[in-house]
């Protein structure tokens, strides 16, 4: 997925959709990986344990991304609906 800096600067309405997306993508993909990981019985604990540590920060990225992308969205649809609201009365 390529977003354009420009959108991600104007603040573009979409892009926090995007995101929101991407980062659903890359939590689930990421902790089916240390699912596997965990799974495993030919590696030892501390074979694993270099691999949890590559993989875990992705997953806490892809988490604040998430947390952030879905707050904004929200925030979009909750100033939409007010809006919305403002007009009909």
């Amino acid at each position: 997925m390529l977003i354009s800096p420009r959108y991600v600067c104007a603040d573009h309405p979409l892009v926090p959709l995007n995101l929101l997306v991407f980062a659903l993508e890359v939590a689930i993909t990421t902790l089916t990986c240390l699912a596997d990981i965990s799974s495993w019985t030919t590696y030892t604990s501390a074979q694993k344990n270099d691999l949890y540590g590559l993989y875990v920060p992705y997953l806490i990225l892809a988490c604040l991304m998430g947390i952030d992308a879905f707050m904004r969205v929200r925030r979009q649809v909750l100033h939409g609906l007010i809006q919305s609201k403002g007009k009909a009365a």
